[in-house]
């Protein structure tokens, strides 16, 4: 029996005492040493080491030991999934670059024995399978996927969204991977319903990171799988199991083992297979897992000689260290391996090894691509993972956080396994080639999901202070599901994306098909050369150098090349001609178009904003040193004739602002002469009116005395003292939005509602956030003239979708006092007409939410409200009519001192360029005595010229 005076276990103890004594487990010099040695120490197959007879307090370290292993691999994931996501970006296929990962031909010999154990125990070849813990680099999913499955379905499952993303975006561009290969957030303790759909479900090592949740994930599984499936599950034994939990054959109850392979060199896991007993899958009558016991060991201690397996020994295999989440071992490239710009060389534990050359993928035999699935699977069902509850969470961004919340919120129901059928509603030839209302629609649904991921995480930031990406998130979500269009990479232009379109989120760009690598700034393809060889072009690059020359002569762009910069563990270095730079130079004697995307910043929340600038062309390449010494691609690209102004608008409102020019036809600076805090300009461009006919300016609605609303809820209406925080509901306000904020932390609207309540202007809270639409107009707006519209209404800033721009401000009518001067009131919102319905909430399928949990989208108001603005209003009476607007309508309420103040706030659909016209849908007056039905025809002829007008309004 080995007990604590063991010296190898005493070399162990040691080596956990320091590494629990480490500050951070994240990759550093430290953590190489300590990790590497405790490899190294555990790898030798003493089988007099049992670790289940050692004493209680060597059973504690070794329970604590597993957890610090499962947290530096976690760590370690991120930073290789890092390593090759910023370098595979920048290739057409990320995945033929995999071999950059040193231990990458050990996943191909481990996938390979995986596969000849699972082949000699399945009859027929799975069309689905489930991987539970696949982590950002699913690399056991991708190895039997490319060589050994080329028809099966992976669902990958990740209890971190982010790990999803990261791996979502190594498969994103490979033709046949990205439509075999899905990802899903979930907790598989809480799928009852939909594991029977898969043949085979791979269960990773550090799912279950002791006993007792190992155990229980696997009663789960065999409680919810279909009978015959099987389960495939990596375990550990003699010093390894210092490393991983031990799976055995009593853990399995309802399973039938049918091996057990215990390796005795460099491979550190063990693997174990096994198939759900019911219905016809016992063999010769034979239910108990004993009688059918089939084990694998190179000791030779158990081999069923009756069996004959194509396995090859391992004995060439280098020491992996594969964590639950099937992430990179714990070894890093060596030395002479490639590696991105901005990243050096890293050696996590000290290995020396040689990295054996592997095969790219691209090098494999191709199938015959199969159909995309339209089936979208497992949904966030859980917010825990299998781990021990002692186990922190890892939150998107690698920290930790706590498990339990203090925090009292709604928690959106989630949705089961076999309720997610999610369809896009986007066809294989849409996916391919898009159009602009394709385009604005993946556009609008990947903000709506990004706003409700944002309105979720800000409740747990305001608990947990963690920094989260609900749009790595929203996009990784909408690529696995079909949500995109325009994957069919082009140069030139691409089917409904605009010049001028401007973005927020580099994932937008992806998911249009106007710019693919989520951070390289140069997207190419690959084209047959003039001699048959194979050469890149480019097709897109993004450009976030802004100098003086870009004012003065803005469609010239001089681009330097990627590559060579220094960082703080690499030097800077001559930049080389290969890849995108490469890709530039062709481009260059091919004469090919080139997309420009210029990258800005944008002043109000200092967020980067990207702008579609058009077509250009290289005119010029050379090579100059750079501030470093170093030689620098540079190339000179010249914007094509007759396109419309893009980023040329940008440079003339900035010189606008810093006084640097005039605006022309400027009539007066300040239309409002100092009541709002942003200036609103006139301008008349057209002809030589001077102004709109006078009006008294004002900010907010005026009610008369019969019309004044007084029916509070109760009390002052917000006395919630310091606590107007997302998600608690100790704000009164708060509840009355059902438990959630309605704005995001940047002031963004979630969802349009049948009402959204705000806090009281009286709110004693000093950092309330949901008086958003109280606070005034935030934008530098416009009123001009247009050419057959009288005067119209636009913004110099670019609007985010979701954000608010004003209210309609006005004195509020009896409807049935007002009949006959609104017929010549030009300047009437009127809420009792009937709208256009249209879709602008996120999906809850795409939320991975009960659609029960999605709110209703049409106004509500306790009484009909008519606002004239003829008299008194504000910039919002300029906002003309459109049949397919830009802004949309939202009813606000909030009470003060006992009264209930009703107003008519506007948002923006979607992403706003700056010195677009804002319009809203007018609507129809609803025939005399109509309740319902709507109305063909307006009042007033329609000249908005939209695809979809309906020629009248009013």
């Amino acid at each position: 029996m080995a007990c604590k005076n063991n010296l190898v276990v005493k070399q162990i103890i040691d080596l956990y005492d320091q590494i629990s004594k480490l500050e951070s487990l994240k990759p550093s010099k430290n953590v190489d040493t300590l990790f590497g040695q405790l490899v190294s120490t555990c790898l030798p197959t003493d089988t007099n080491i049992d670790v289940t007879k050692m004493s209680e307090e060597v059973k504690d370290m070794r329970s604590n030991l597993i957890k610090l292993c499962g947290e530096a691999e976690g760590y370690l994931e991120q930073h290789f999934s890092t390593i090759l996501g910023s370098l595979l970006q920048e290739d057409q296929n990320p995945l033929d670059h995999l071999n950059i990962f040193p231990y990458y031909n050990n996943y191909l010999k481990l996938g390979k024995l995986e596969f000849d154990l699972l082949s000699q125990h399945s009859s027929h070849v799975p069309s689905k399978i489930a991987f539970i813990g696949s982590g950002p680099m699913p690399l056991t999913s991708i190895v039997l996927a490319k060589f050994h499955l080329p028809n099966t379905t992976f669902h990958n499952f990740d209890i971190d969204s982010h790990a999803n993303a990261l791996a979502t975006s190594l498969v994103s561009r490979d033709p046949d991977l990205s439509k075999r290969m899905f990802f899903h957030t979930t907790d598989v303790l809480n799928a009852t319903e939909g594991l029977d759909q898969y043949g085979v479900v791979f269960l990773a090592a550090l799912v279950g990171m002791d006993k007792e949740a190992k155990v229980k994930a696997i009663e789960h599984l065999e409680k919810h799988m279909a009978h015959g499936a099987v389960l495939m599950l990596r375990s550990a034994h003699a010093l390894r199991a210092f490393l991983y939990p031990i799976v055995e054959s009593s853990d399995l109850k309802g399973f039938q083992l049918l091996t057990i392979f215990h390796p005795t060199d460099d491979v550190v896991n063990s693997v174990v297979i096994a198939r759900k007993l019911g219905g016809s899958t016992t063999t010769n009558g034979v239910n108990d897992t004993r009688d059918c016991m089939f084990m694998l060991s190179m000791e030779g201690n158990y081999i069923d000689k009756t069996r004959v397996l194509d396995i090859k020994p391992l004995r060439t295999l280098r020491p992996i260290f594969p964590s639950g989440n099937q992430a990179p071992p714990f070894v890093c490239a060596p030395p002479f391996g490639p590696f991105p710009a901005g990243f050096s060389p890293f050696y996590p534990f000290g290995s020396s090894q040689v990295n054996e050359q592997a095969p790219h993928l691209s090098q494999a035999q191709r199938q015959p691509q199969i159909p995309p699935q339209r089936q979208h699977q497992p949904q966030n069902l859980s917010e825990h993972s299998l781990a021990t509850p002692s186990r922190p969470l890892r939150s998107s961004n690698g920290d930790i956080e706590p498990v339990e919340s203090t925090l009292k919120r709604k928690t959106p129901k989630k949705r089961q396994l076999s309720t997610v059928n999610f369809e896009s509603g986007i066809s294989v030839a849409e996916r391919d080639n898009g159009n602009r209302e394709l385009v604005m629609s993946v556009l609008m649904r990947f903000d709506a999901l990004r706003r409700r991921l944002a309105q979720l995480e800000d409740a747990e930031d305001a608990v947990n202070g963690i920094i989260k990406r609900p749009d790595l998130k929203a996009g990784s979500t909408c690529m696995s599901r079909g949500v995109r269009t325009n994957t069919k990479k082009r140069p030139g232009l691409v089917p409904g994306v605009e010049i001028g379109d401007i973005f927020f989120f580099r994932f937008e760009m992806c998911l249009v098909g106007l710019h693919s690598p989520s951070m390289a700034g140069i997207d190419y393809l690959v084209i047959k050369g003039g001699d048959a060889e194979e050469e890149p072009i480019a097709t897109s690059i993004v450009s976030s150098a802004y100098t003086e020359n870009d004012r003065v002569n803005p469609d010239v762009l001089i681009y330097t090349g990627q590559g060579g910069h220094a960082d703080k563990d690499k030097e800077a270095s001559d930049q080389k001609l290969e890849r995108g730079n490469l890709a530039l130079e062709k481009s260059l004697h091919r004469n090919s178009a080139v997309r420009v995307i210029r990258s800005l910043k944008e002043a109000t929340h200092r967020v980067k904003i990207y702008v579609y600038d058009g077509i250009y062309e290289i005119k010029e390449a050379w090579i100059e040193k750079g501030k470093s010494g170093h030689d620098t691609f540079k190339y000179k690209l010249v914007r094509a004739p007759n396109q419309p102004p893009a980023f040329a608008t940008w440079t003339e409102i900035q010189s606008w602002k810093t006084g640097k020019s005039q605006r022309r036809g400027l009539i007066l600076p300040d239309l409002t002469s100092g009541v709002e805090s942003v200036a609103v300009s006139l301008v008349n461009e057209v002809d030589s009116e001077n102004g709109p006919p006078y009006f008294t300016y004002s900010t907010t609605v005026k009610y008369s005395m019969s019309f004044q609303l007084t029916q509070p809820s109760s009390g002052c209406g917000c006395c919630c003292g310091n606590k107007c925080k997302p998600g608690n509901l100790e704000c009164p306000c708060i509840r009355k939005n059902g438990g959630e904020f309605p704005y995001t932390g940047n002031d963004i609207l979630v969802s349009r509602k049948a009402m959204v309540y705000e806090c009281s202007p009286s709110c004693p809270c000093l950092t309330c956030k949901s008086k958003v639409t109280q606070m005034g107009v935030k934008l530098r707006l416009e009123v001009f003239k247009t050419v057959d519209r009288g005067w119209g209404l636009r913004s110099w800033d670019p609007i985010r979708a979701g954000a608010f721009i004003c209210v309609y401000a006005g004195e509020a009518r009896d409807k049935s006092k007002v009949q006959q001067t609104m017929a010549n009131d030009d300047f009437t919102f009127d809420t009792t007409r009937v709208y256009t319905p249209f879709k602008w909430n996120y999906e809850a399928g795409l939320a991975d939410e009960e659609a029960s949990e999605e709110v209703s989208e049409e106004p509500e108001l306790p009484l009909p409200l008519i606002i004239s603005a003829k008299n008194i209003g504000n910039v919002a009476r300029f906002m003309n009519h459109s049949c397919s607007p830009n802004v949309f309508w939202q009813p606000v309420s909030y009470e003060n001192n006992g009264q209930l103040y009703l107003h008519v706030a506007f948002f923006a659909v979607s992403h706003i360029p700056p010195m677009t016209e804002l319009t809203y849908d007018y609507g129809v007056t609803r025939p005399s005595g109509a309740q319902n039905g709507n109305p063909r025809h307006g009042k007033k002829r329609c000249f908005c010229g939209t695809q979809y007008c309906r020629g009248s309004f009013g």
